[in-house]
């Protein structure tokens, strides 16, 4: 596979933004670095407020459904743009989207 993607110019297994996983389990973290063809779509503070809003889903603060119920709502068929997840995601931290 990797030849391939190389050969139509597409990079290979070094090539692309890396993203950290950080897996967390027992007492113990761990860190991989990962290729993400989706890491340059995402601005600085749209990560800080996803990190933020992750938290609360771990805490039992905040649903994930909340983010389900948004978008039916909408109607929508494409992602938004990266300005509109930050005001979404902005909205559900100050509570003014039911979660």
């Amino acid at each position: 596979m990797s030849l391939a993607t190389t050969m139509v110019g597409w990079g290979g297994p070094d090539s692309g933004h890396l993203m950290t996983v950080r897996v967390t389990h027992g007492d113990a973290v761990s860190e991989y670095e990962v290729l993400s063809a989706a890491a340059p779509a995402y601005t600085q503070e749209e990560v800080q407020l996803s990190h933020r809003l992750l938290g609360r889903f771990v805490t039992g603060e905040a649903s994930p459904s909340a983010l389900v119920g948004w978008w039916r709502s909408t109607g929508r068929r494409s992602t938004p743009g990266a300005a509109e997840r930050e005001e979404v995601l902005a909205q559900l931290l100050a509570g003014r989207i039911a979660t």
